[in-house]
This record gives structure tokens, C-alpha cells and sequence, in this order.
């Protein structure tokens, strides 16, 4: 017996935008994928590597069917470690829903109820913040750091690594300041977590323009990197 999990999302696009953003693999750049070091060879026997930056693992599969505008189908490991290999299937389909997409994703082929539930819930996030990604031009991206939440908001309000014109501090909590490139607005979040780490949770409103999208996000993939020699430098 296998199990599956299935999500669904009205995105105000086209199906063709929506395709495009996904043959750019922005669906696993929201799965936290760090956009610098990810590979996608996007055709039917094509493979795709990514590298999940939270958890230092990395997950690969084949893209197994690919009908433009309409679905996508690819495989997926379903656990990380050494013997890992891509046994579960993901489906995406697209439908018209007047000038909007109705996007609807199956993973399928998890060997138990457990590891579907972890999946179920990674994709209710994943999907509604690709969505408004491609929508809305709203960039989310969480990042872990071996730290504590002060030493980590301590670094954030290094301007070499955010600037402009702050709108908002709480301390050790959160910053929301504005972009004096773009106009665009940055929101960051810094969490304590159980186990001592930290994560910083980053939301950039107001990008419109896929391509400005594509580059903020590795633009903040090198800030993160240069907030994680800083931070191993302290320690």
C-alpha cells in the first residue's frame, strides 16, 4: 500500500506563466532550494538537483512526463541519506479557470502515512508561496542559522548586509525596512528555535517582474551565505 498528498491553488496568472515559472524550478526554489547551486535540465528524461540549504541535504529526480502549459511530472526522493533515490512521483496539472490557473499537485508512492503527512505539509506551504510568488511578485525564503536569535538580529542590522529606509525594528524579532533601489518593501523575522538554532524568515514584497525576482533571490542567497561566515567568524 502506498500513500499520497494532494494540493490545490488558484494562481492569478496564465497557465502559460505559470508554466514558465515552474520550467525555472521556482516551485523547489520555494521548497527552500538555494537558487545559486540548483540544476534542472527541463525535458522529458531531463534530471534536477537541488540543494536544501535548512536541512543540508539535497533531493534529485527525472522529469518523466512534460505537456507545455498543461502538466509537468517528475520523481522525487521521498527520504535523505546515503542510499536515497527518487521513488515518488510528484504530478502538476494546469487548468484554465477563466483569466486565473488552477494549479493541482499530486505526490504519489510514499511507502508510509508518516513521511505523506511530513510531504502534505511542506507542499501546503511550498504551493501558496509559489503562488504568490508568480502572482504577486512576493518572495518568501527561510534560512536556519547555528546561533542565537540575538547574535543573528545583531548581524542582520549590519547595513552590508540589509539597507534602506527602516520602517519597523523589534528588537531580536523583527526589521521591515524598504529598498532604496526598487522601492520595494523587506520584511525579516528571526525565530528561536527549541533546539538553540535560529531561523530568519525573509518576505520582499512588490517584485513584478519575473527576472527581478529570479535575481533578488540570488542576490539574498549571498547575503545568507556572508550572515553564515559571519556568524561561524563570532563563534
Amino acid at each position: 500500500m502506498s500513500y499520497q498528498v494532494k494540493v490545490e491553488k488558484i494562481i492569478g496568472r496564465s497557465t502559460s506563466d505559470v508554466f514558465h515559472a515552474l520550467k525555472q524550478g521556482r516551485l523547489f526554489m520555494n521548497c527552500g532550494s538555494d537558487a545559486s547551486s540548483m540544476k534542472i535540465d527541463f525535458r522529458v528524461g531531463g534530471k534536477y538537483h537541488i540543494n536544501f540549504r535548512n536541512h543540508n541535504v539535497s533531493n534529485f529526480g527525472e522529469f518523466l512526463e512534460i505537456i507545455p502549459d498543461r502538466k509537468i511530472v517528475f520523481s522525487w526522493c521521498q527520504s535523505f541519506g546515503d542510499d536515497q533515490k527518487p521513488d515518488s512521483q510528484v504530478t502538476i496539472e494546469l487548468f484554465e479557470d477563466g483569466s486565473k490557473t488552477r494549479l493541482v499537485l499530486v505526490h504519489s508512492g510514499f511507502k508510509t502515512k508518516e513521511i505523506a503527512d511530513i510531504h502534505q505539509t511542506g507542499w501546503n506551504g511550498i504551493v501558496p508561496d509559489f503562488g504568490s510568488e508568480v502572482q504577486e511578485g512576493r518572495l518568501r525564503m527561510v534560512r536556519k542559522f547555528e546561533t542565537s536569535v540575538e547574535k543573528l538580529f545583531d548581524v542582520c542590522r549590519n547595513p552590508d548586509h540589509f539597507n534602506g529606509e527602516f520602517l519597523e525594528i523589534i528588537p531580536n524579532k523583527r526589521m521591515v525596512f524598504k529598498k532604496f533601489s526598487e522601492g520595494s518593501t523587506v520584511a525579516l523575522t528571526c525565530t528561536q528555535k527549541d533546539d538553540g538554532t535560529s531561523s530568519l524568515e525573509l518576505v520582499q514584497e512588490g517584485l513584478v517582474i519575473t527576472e527581478d525576482q529570479k535575481s533578488h533571490r540570488l542576490g539574498w542567497e549571498v547575503v545568507f551565505q556572508k550572515i553564515s561566515e559571519v556568524l561561524s567568524v563570532a563563534h
